[in-house]
């Protein structure tokens, strides 16, 4: 079966793959601009496909939300790329909306800048693991997905990344936060919370 596709945006195309799949696997991506996917399979040694599939990024339709589906006789998953945000925070606090998947969720991921880990979600422990670097920074995550960060300086400014995820789809988020120079601003509300879990990374 199909058991993880990920979806990401390299330069001006974006990329969708999933490994160790039988028989081949069929590719469909969902989005509004009109698009010519490009498509490589390999065959492992175990005798079973390894896919590819990507699309350029055409300049009339520079940022919007891209879906790919990999599917396969026994099942079928989806990853989707949401456009991304903007978001300004006059103080040293802000909340950053996940844009997270409407059905009940399994796993969530929150990256700075694409790499640097921020937080762990899952619903089995139904607590936050938070990196040893942002611990301090991270005042609650909401059961929607959302982040609230505390003690913010301009060294925080960047792209913050939330990846959702269920049984059959994931999907990825990014906001740009902007920070500037006045009084602390109040996001909206997130309760309720996940607690905290201490753990070190």
């Amino acid at each position: 079966p199909v058991e993880k596709v990920t979806i990401e945006k390299l330069g001006d195309k974006i990329n969708c793959h999933s490994e160790e799949i039988y028989p081949r696997p069929t590719v469909t991506w969902n989005t509004k601009s009109p698009v010519t996917p490009q498509e490589d399979s390999l065959v492992t040694t175990k005798k079973l496909f390894n896919i590819s599939s990507f699309i350029l990024l055409s300049a009339d339709y520079p940022d919007e939300t891209h879906s790919c589906t990999i599917s396969s006789t026994r099942n079928k998953r989806t990853a989707t790329l949401s456009k991304q945000a903007q978001r300004n925070s006059s103080g040293t606090e802000a909340t950053i909306e996940c844009q997270a998947l409407d059905t009940p969720l399994n796993h969530l991921i929150w990256r700075f800048n694409y790499s640097q880990l921020i937080l762990t979600w899952n619903k089995a422990e139904s607590s936050y693991r938070a990196s040893v670097e942002w611990e301090k920074h991270v005042e609650d995550v909401s059961d929607q997905g959302s982040l609230r960060l505390k003690d913010l300086t301009s060294q925080h400014e960047g792209t913050y990344t939330c990846e959702s995820s269920n049984a059959e789809e994931t999907r990825i988020a990014s906001t740009v936060l902007h920070i500037t120079k006045g009084e602390v601003q109040d996001g909206p509300d997130c309760s309720p919370t996940h607690k905290q879990q201490n753990a070190k990374f």
